[in-house]
């Protein structure tokens, strides 16, 4: 937000990026579920297929499971911005 103070130019590429960043969360959301919580077979993109295994494996199976608790939206968010901004980059460009 700093950032746009400074250069408010940029508000609508930000509000751009905002926007595909919440599509991908809720994108990735909303196959996560499908495909561990209700088992049901879904076709994905392989990178986004990829990247939705380690978010079971290191959220769900590392930390998760012992507390016996879903993944939320919210915790895929959070591990979402906590990736690389080049692997965040590449997931909204394959969308």
């Amino acid at each position: 937000m700093e950032f746009l103070q400074y250069y408010p130019v940029y508000q609508l590429t930000y509000n751009h990026v905002v926007t595909r960043l919440n599509r991908l969360v809720a994108f990735i959301y909303n196959v996560y579920t499908q495909r561990y919580k209700y088992k049901k077979e879904v076709t994905v993109d392989a990178r986004h297929h990829r990247f939705i295994v380690n978010l079971h494996r290191e959220l769900y199976i590392n930390h998760l499971r012992h507390q016996k608790r879903p993944v939320t939206q919210q915790e895929v968010t959070n591990y979402i911005y906590n990736q690389t901004p080049e692997q965040v980059a590449h997931l909204i460009e394959i969308m």
